[in-house]
Formats: structure tokens, sequence, C-alpha cells
């Protein structure tokens, strides 16, 4: 069962709106908070990857785990949450991150890469200076589309992708933050609903994704470089569920991510 909302709430209420929404709107308490300082440690583990690929001039993210992030990714309270919005209590948990502030491509319109072609459940944990302010903006409905966000360049041209979301889908929505959230709480959403980070509201805070699927899925395969469309065979990294079984077989890359990285080199 997921926790309730409030007072009225009901699972099978939040089920729905997931479904219809692609989040639910109310953050929720960790089952345990203790691991936050470990988890904030860790940080510099994804700062030097970080560096190093940049060094390179990879666009890539870093995803690693550490002993923290695996036992934070069993945590009872996530675990309710998930469970009930997979329908399953078998799954596997992929592609951990913690990232500062998001004065960067995050901060536009955009949807995940890997979850438009592999969906998962993304649970965004908040480990220090989190507050419902520095919450992602999410655009509610947007899961449903095939298109992806138009913007000019200008992080705070949401107007403008708004209007570009309504012409396929009317009752799309007005921008929204999680409600309640901060350090030690989390929330879900499905990462190919349109979403943006808060460059105004981030400066101080660390927040930790995780991305769960069912552990019957194929694998989603790594990233190597968002800008140029290059992917490798390898799977992300991921760790399984108690229980699991999952299939080691990594998804085929798109046909259209080949076609796209055909065109980034020609540029």
């Amino acid at each position: 069962m997921l926790p309730p909302t409030g007072a009225a709430g009901t699972s099978d209420e939040q089920r729905r709106e997931y479904r219809v929404r692609g989040f639910l709107r109310e953050s929720f308490a960790l089952g345990d908070p203790t691991l936050l300082p470990e988890l904030c440690r860790d940080v510099a583990q994804f700062d030097r990857k970080l560096a190093e690929w940049q060094a390179l001039g990879y666009a890539r993210v870093a995803y690693l785990f550490t002993a923290a992030i695996e036992r934070v990714a069993h945590d009872a309270a996530i675990r309710m949450v998930v469970e009930a919005l997979l329908g399953t209590d078998r799954w596997v948990v992929w592609g951990p991150n913690i990232l500062r502030e998001t004065p960067n491509a995050a901060s536009r319109w955009h949807v995940d890469l890997e979850t438009q072609y592999w969906p998962s459940v993304t649970v965004a944990i908040g480990l220090s200076g989190c507050s419902a302010q520095s919450a992602i903006w999410c655009l509610s409905g947007t899961h449903l589309l095939a298109r992806t966000p138009a913007w000019s360049g200008d992080d705070s041209d949401t107007d403008r992708v708004v209007r570009h979301a309504r012409r396929a889908k009317p009752e799309v929505g007005s921008p929204e933050q999680f409600e309640a959230f901060g350090d030690g709480r989390f929330y879900v959403f499905d990462a190919r609903t349109w979403h943006r980070g808060d460059p105004g509201a981030s400066g101080d805070r660390l927040v930790l994704f995780l991305h769960y699927q069912p552990a019957v899925a194929r694998r989603v395969p790594l990233v190597l470089d968002y800008i140029r469309h290059r992917w490798s065979r390898e799977a992300a990294p991921y760790i399984a569920g108690p229980g699991a079984k999952p299939t080691t077989t990594v998804a085929r890359v798109p046909l259209r991510e080949h076609v796209l990285a055909v065109a980034a080199r020609l540029r």
C-alpha cells in the first residue's frame, strides 16, 4: 500500500494520479534518514567522475553505486511507494546520480533520454539543503506525449513550452513543484514527464536520483554522450531488489538514436 497523501487519500487514488499526471504531487519521508550524512559524503565521488569526463569532453551523467546508496535504494518507505506504482516487488534500481545545483541543461524543460525508451519510476531523495522550492517542476500529463519539449534556449521560457505541450494535449496544466519536499524526503515521477530544475532555488542542495524498473524489463544501455547520442551496449549500473532475477540482456539501442548519432557527427 502507498502512504496516504492526506486524510482522504487512498492508494488507488495515488496510483490513478501517477498514471494520469506522471507524478505524485506530495513527497514522502524516508523510512530511515540516518543515512543522509553518509550519502552527502558520497557526492565527492560523483564530482570526481564528472570532472574526469568533462576534461575528456564527454557529456555524461555520473552513475555510481556506493554502500550508502545501495542501502537507501532498499529503504522501506521508498519500496512501499515504488512497488505499488510498478505493481511488483521484483525490481531493479539503476543509474544512481547525486546532483548539486542545476545551472545547466537540466534547468531547461526536458525528458530523460533513457526513460523515453525504457520507462522507470524515478525517485528523487533530498539529502541536503532541500526545500519545496528546490524541487523540480513538472508538466502534468506530458509523459503520454510522443514529442519532446520545444524551448528557445531561454531557461525561463515556460509559456512557450506549455503552449507546445497543449497543442498535442489541451488538458496539460500549469507547471507544479512537489509538496513538502525537504531533506530526508523523496518524491516520485515518470521522467518522461516534461520537467526542469529550478536554478534560482537549488544553489546549495544535494539530491540523489534513483530509477526503478520491473526486474523482467530489459536493462537500460549506458549513455556515453547525451549531446552526440553515443550509447554503449553495457548496461547502466544497476542492482536487483530482494528475490529478483533480472534479465541481463541490454535493450537494443533504438534506430532513432543511431540516426541522431550520425547527424551529430556531421554537424
